[in-house]
């Protein structure tokens, strides 16, 4: 029991000597209270960790300074690492917004050659798909309202269809 209060003495007597500088010190690189603290602490949690060995090292102080700038770097690599993350994160969000833009533009540059593609259909037909499509009436409302049959109405549609599909690049 002597040797672990030994060692916990000298660890308290490191702790209480140096907590303070080496939070300045990690606060110089991070520039974040908190963090600085923290760095700090766990660099203090490794050594206790290993105190049994802190007796052996011959610059306590030099080694002390090293392992909170060793935490500091790994703290910018993780720091970055989250960075590229997020980043590549947002890339692949865009990416998705890219994808319904182009999805997006695909329906309206459809839409826009189907609207083209009626307006220009020959006259019987565009009116005889627009009473049916736009104005949603019946066959036989079409073929009494024009004077034609409803099997003319009906050859009207499908040849319109075809046209339109045709144009649209459906076929």
């Amino acid at each position: 029991m002597g040797k672990n209060s030994r060692e916990d003495h000298f660890f308290e007597e490191i702790y209480s000597a140096y907590f303070r500088q080496l939070c300045y010190y990690a606060y110089s690189y991070v520039e974040d209270k908190n963090e600085a603290y923290e760095i700090v602490q766990n660099s203090f949690l490794k050594i206790w960790e290993q105190k049994e060995t802190l007796q052996k090292i011959v610059s306590i102080k030099s080694y002390l300074y090293r392992t909170v700038h060793n935490a500091c770097i790994n703290y910018f690599e993780s720091r970055k690492a989250q960075h590229n993350y997020l980043n590549d994160a947002a890339y692949q969000l865009k990416m998705i917004e890219m994808d319904d833009f182009e999805d997006a533009y695909a329906n309206f540059e459809r839409q826009q050659k189907l609207e083209q593609s009626i307006h220009e259909l020959p006259t019987k037909n565009r009116e005889v798909f627009n009473l049916r499509y736009v104005e949603q009436k019946s066959y036989r409302d079409i073929a009494f309202s024009l004077g034609i049959s409803e099997r003319t109405v009906e050859a009207h549609l499908r040849k319109s269809i075809e046209i339109i599909k045709k144009k649209v690049g459906m076929s």
